[in-house]
C-alpha cells in the first residue's frame, strides 16, 4: 500500500507551523509529541556538551539534568500557554523555589539554559524555533570548540630561597613578570609569572640545584601544583 506523499508533507507543515501548533488543544497527541521532540533535542544537546566540554571526565548527572530540565520545562509551559490565570498562579508558585547548587563551569550554565529554552519553545508549540535553533546553535558551538587556538595558560613560579643566594638566582630566573616578593630574615619568597611556559619543568630543576634555594613550585592560576 503506497503512502500519499502529500499527506506527509501536510503533517510536516502543520508540525512546523507555530501558529497552528499554539492554537491546538492540550490533548495527548500534542503533549506526547512535544515531550518526544524535547527529549530528542535535549539528547542532541548532551552529545554536543560532551564534544565541547573541556574536562576529561564528564558527570552523568549533568547529562540527566539537561534532559530532565528540558522536559519538565515543556510540561510547565504547556498549561501556562493556554490560560493567563494559570500562568499567574504558576509564576507565584515557582517563585518560592530556590536552587542552591553552584556551578563552577559557566559552560554548564549555558547548556542548561539552552535546554530550558528548548522546553519553553516546545511547550508553547514553537517546534520550528526549537529545531532550527538547536541545529544552528549546535553547529556553531561545535565549530567554535573545534577551532584551533593557543590558549593563554600562564604559570606562576614560586621560589623560596636564602637571601644570600639572591644574585645567583636572578641570573637563572626565566623571563617573566614579578608579582610579589616577600623578604624575611632567613628566607625570601618570590612569585613570578612566566612569559613562556614551554620548558617550565626544566626551569624548576635548574633553580632547585642552586645553593640556598629551599623550594621551587610551579603553579597554575587554578591552584593545581605541577612541580616539584
Amino acid at each position: 500500500m503506497n503512502k500519499d506523499p502529500s499527506s506527509f508533507k501536510l503533517m510536516l507543515q502543520y508540525l512546523l507551523d507555530a501558529e497552528f501548533q499554539a492554537s491546538q488543544p492540550l490533548d495527548s497527541v500534542r503533549v506526547l509529541s512535544a515531550l518526544l521532540l524535547t527529549f530528542v533535542l535535549a539528547s542532541l544537546i548532551v552529545v554536543i556538551y560532551r564534544i565541547c566540554h573541556r574536562q576529561i571526565v564528564t558527570r552523568a548527572g549533568s547529562a540527566t539534568a539537561m534532559v530532565l530540565v528540558s522536559m519538565v520545562t515543556t510540561l510547565i509551559i504547556m498549561p501556562i500557554s493556554t490560560s493567563i490565570v494559570l500562568s499567574l498562579g504558576m509564576v507565584g508558585a515557582l517563585s518560592i523555589v530556590r536552587f542552591r547548587t553552584a556551578m563552577k563551569d559557566p559552560a554548564d550554565i549555558a547548556f542548561l539554559f539552552w535546554g530550558i529554552a528548548i522546553g519553553v519553545c516546545n511547550g508553547a508549540g514553537f517546534f520550528n524555533v526549537s529545531i532550527v535553533g538547536t541545529i544552528t546553535i549546535g553547529l556553531l558551538v561545535i565549530a567554535v570548540a573545534r577551532t584551533p587556538f593557543k590558549p593563554r595558560d600562564p604559570l606562576l613560579l614560586v621560589v623560596r630561597y636564602a637571601p644570600s643566594s639572591e644574585e645567583s638566582l636572578q641570573e637563572k630566573l626565566p623571563p617573566g613578570r614579578l608579582l610579589s616578593k616577600i623578604s624575611r630574615t632567613e628566607e625570601t619568597e618570590l612569585t613570578l609569572e612566566l612569559h613562556d611556559s614551554g620548558d617550565a619543568s626544566g626551569t624548576t630543576d635548574l633553580l632547585l640545584a642552586l645553593d640556598g634555594v629551599n623550594e621551587v613550585s610551579l603553579v597554575r592560576y587554578d591552584g593545581s601544583f605541577l612541580s616539584p
